[in-house]
């Protein structure tokens, strides 16, 4: 029987295949339910890690892995750029997906600080607005030590996907045999200077995401072959047993902050901490229920993400002393809210189609 590696791939080669276990076909588009069950997860998680209290455990156990895993996903499920055609076409879509969205994001983002601040005048919108353009040129997630940088929040993560993915992809068209190598240095250098000095469109962590990338792509590869299949729980369990020694250490990475405790070794925890919850995905997308309802959430994560990054505008509904509650809550807003984007938006479709067809019938 084919795996959802296998069916993912016959469908990038033209190969067919019959197996439907793991792979599903979403309105045309071709997608492996267990990642979208991996992604669903993780957004939970990034949730999670966002409203728990720092240094607890389970925020240190949130951030042993959560945003490694997108950017390992991402590479997973990526297209190979074969020449410089294709590498363009795809610069150009993630250019749509990725950095469009953060325009309405942050122009939101200030009319909702504006209108929260205990003083809402012009001079207090003037300084919102003057300092966009130098958060955006650092685009980082969070503010330096030196406190000169400023953060631009959560919509680093978008940002820093774009460029990983163009370097990653121009790296496998330059060097497609070495590229695995050359994303292991890269990592290493953006690690040393991201510990030193931030740089613009925070390109020190772009060099980090681009490893991520690679690392999803080698673990596709390695996921086709028959001896991977056979001893996957295996690979599992050991990746499982490094990801609890290093969480006994208190290692976690933050990517945003620049942490990368014992240096690489918070990537390698990632790496293995991702293998681990992509075997626990693959047993979870078996249920029909419960993988239903996280794959949902996985092919909505995006929109998830946009929402869960101004969901601050209404934290007097989710806010709770207690940070769980709070947590909970927070969650089923933030779904309840893409829930009715996504229904809004179905609705319009509607209207449209069905204006359509009216005017197709006054024509005859």
């Amino acid at each position: 029987m084919h795996t959802a590696t296998e069916n993912f791939n016959n469908k990038m080669t033209g190969k067919k295949s019959n197996s439907t276990e793991y792979a599903i076909n979403i309105q045309g588009g071709y997608r492996i339910a267990w990642v979208d069950v991996a992604k669903g997860i993780t957004m939970l998680l990034v949730i999670i890690g966002h409203t728990s209290v720092r240094d607890s455990a389970i925020w240190t156990w949130c951030y042993s892995f959560h945003m490694p895993m997108f950017f390992i996903l991402s590479g997973y499920t990526a297209n190979k750029a074969n020449s410089w055609h294709d590498y363009f076409k795809h610069v150009k879509k993630n250019f749509v997906h990725l950095i469009l969205p953060c325009i309405p994001l942050e122009v939101l983002r200030i009319i909702f600080v504006f209108f929260q601040s205990a003083e809402r005048s012009r001079v207090v919108l003037c300084n919102l607005i003057v300092q966009e353009p130098l958060k955006v040129f650092w685009a980082s997630g969070a503010t330096n030590n030196a406190g000169d940088i400023p953060a631009l929040g959560s919509l680093w993560f978008l940002i820093a996907l774009f460029w990983g993915k163009a370097l990653w992809e121009a790296i496998e068209v330059l060097f497609p045999k070495e590229n695995f190598i050359i994303s292991i240095f890269i990592a290493y250098i953006g690690v040393v200077l991201g510990q030193q000095h931030y740089l613009p469109q925070e390109l020190d962590v772009v060099m980090v995401v681009v490893f991520f990338l690679s690392f999803g792509k080698e673990l596709r590869k390695i996921s086709q072959e028959t001896h991977y299949e056979k001893n996957k729980n295996i690979i599992a369990t050991v990746g499982f047993c490094i990801w609890m020694i290093c969480l006994s250490k208190g290692i976690r990475i933050e990517l945003a902050w620049r942490a990368y405790p014992y240096g690489v070794v918070a990537l390698v925890e990632s790496c293995c901490a991702t293998i681990a919850v992509c075997t626990l995905s693959q047993e979870v997308s078996n249920n029909i229920i419960v993988s239903n309802i996280f794959s949902y959430l996985g092919r909505n994560s995006l929109l998830i993400f946009c929402v869960h990054s101004l969901d601050f505008s209404y934290s007097f509904l989710w806010g709770n002393p207690l940070w769980y509650k709070a947590a909970v809550y927070r969650i089923l807003f933030d779904i309840l809210i893409v829930l009715l984007l996504l229904g809004t938006y179905k609705l319009f479709q509607y209207i449209k189609l069905s204006y359509k067809e009216l005017l197709k019938k006054d024509e005859k």
